[in-house]
């Protein structure tokens, strides 16, 4: 017989005393809804994520209720509340936009040919189901180890079978934690691709993602996203299988449910595997959950070496992370030109931080007061990148977009110096917020 083993938690025959449903809604700072937010309580079953709507329900038993759900997506800061405050109401929950810290890394125009590793089984032996269903956030992730100091990522290829339409996957890149498990988010990045109706390996190109890493091992996960209809509709074939083939389709003694797939077909995303237990593989059932020792994925990773031959600098984690090009020299000298630094002139009185700015050369600021608009410049050209305002990072601290996100908060004698980013290649780390462009002010604080 062949096993396939699935993460399957069914939930909703406990008994209903004493647990609380939480529901809610997460949105951004301008009300727009953020999809596919993992929620839950760290280290256990109880997770989930948001719907495409950013809305949530979460069922969590009467002895979790005393602690602490957790929010977090990439690209925002992190939420946390005490489960007995909010489980009397509707909660919205409002994250505000996050730039993370990342190593400064020196980049070569022309990357090495891929380096292929295969980072697990790869030959699949049999399945690992990871679909959720009252609780969702299921994720297994495989080790990668890598030869390089700086690593680029050009592609991952997973072994997978899906029935499911419109599912989509997210992929984390994550480092490793003491014991060896997957640790905490190393690209703060959201990936998320679509996983069609398939039976085989499926190559997912991340080169125009700008992925790079310096940590010699690393994890790369793999969550499903399976929205809550589709978990339903699971959930009852699920239910329907274990009734009607208690032969095919039982719980072992794991709490895992195996299933026969000579037999029985249940038309779920699942993930291939190879029929080995490491310290290579692990899994988790739900938002948050702890890493279970997993059978190797297979999977194949593709990777070159990311930093210059000549240059091999990196700045330790603490400074923002910036492309620099090394290659050709017309690039080299067109990249170097977008990077633009203004030291404070300390014989130079400054009214507000509107008057400081007006004196950088690739930026316009237009109107007074509480209507002073700030646009970054393309470089060169002279024109307005966009109609839209750029964001402004303090002191390493993602301020927002727009000068009123910081007119407030900045004392304009303190600043030491601007940093005004407007390529496209330097603002490609802060995804679609740094469009358009972005302005470093620190002030020593």
């Amino acid at each position: 017989m062949r096993s396939v083993l699935f993460s399957f938690l069914v939930f909703s025959c406990l008994s209903s005393a004493g647990q609380v449903l939480l529901k809610g809604k997460i949105v951004e700072t301008d009300g727009e809804p953020i999809p596919f937010v993992n929620i839950g309580i760290v280290d256990t079953h109880i997770g989930t994520i948001s719907e495409l709507n950013g809305e949530f329900e979460l069922l969590v038993p009467a002895e979790y209720v005393g602690q602490n759900l957790l929010v977090s997506c990439v690209g925002y800061h992190r939420q946390r509340f005490n489960i007995q405050e909010i489980k009397d109401q509707e909660l919205e929950v409002i994250l505000k936009e996050n730039v993370s810290q990342l190593q400064e890394i020196v980049i070569t125009e022309k990357r090495d040919k891929p380096k292929i590793e295969k980072v697990g089984g790869v030959y699949s032996t049999a399945s690992r189901f990871m679909t959720d269903v009252d609780y969702a956030g299921s994720a297994i992730a495989q080790k990668v180890k890598t030869e390089f100091d700086t690593t680029f990522i050009h592609w991952v290829s997973l072994g997978y079978s899906s029935r499911l339409k419109d599912v989509k996957m997210r992929i984390k890149f994550l480092g490793v934690d003491e014991e060896g498990k997957p640790g905490e988010e190393i690209i703060p990045k959201e990936i998320i691709v679509d996983l069609l109706p398939y039976d085989g390996f499926t190559k997912f190109d991340l080169e125009d993602d700008f992925l790079f890493l310096t940590e010699k091992e690393f994890f790369v996960q793999f969550e499903p996203l399976i929205l809550k209809e589709d978990r339903q509709n699971i959930y009852k074939v699920m239910s329907w299988a274990l009734k009607e083939h208690p032969k095919e389709v039982f719980f072992d003694d794991r709490g895992e449910l195996i299933v026969n797939s000579d037999k029985i077909d249940l038309h779920f995303t699942k993930f291939k595997i190879f029929g080995k237990i490491g310290n290579t593989t692990y899994y988790r059932t739900s938002s948050f959950g702890k890493w279970y020792p997993s059978e190797e994925l297979s999977a194949k990773i593709g990777i070159s070496d990311g930093s210059s031959p000549v240059e091999e600098s990196l700045t330790k984690a603490g400074v923002l992370s910036m492309f620099k090009w090394s290659g050709k020299k017309k690039k080299q000298q067109e990249q170097k030109s977008s990077v633009t630094d203004y030291e404070a002139d300390q014989t130079w009185s400054y009214g507000s931080l509107a008057d400081y700015l007006k004196r950088i050369g690739t930026l316009t600021v237009t109107g007074a007061g509480d209507f002073v608009k700030v646009y970054v410049r393309q470089t060169g050209s002279g024109s307005i990148l966009t109609s839209n305002e750029p964001i402004f990072i303090v002191d390493n601290t993602n301020m927002g977009r727009g000068y009123s996100s910081v007119a407030a908060s900045v004392d304009v004698n303190l600043i030491k110096s601007v940093r005004v980013l407007n390529s496209l290649t330097q603002t490609a780390l802060y995804g679609e917020q740094g469009n358009n462009g972005v302005i470093i002010i620190s002030t020593g604080g």
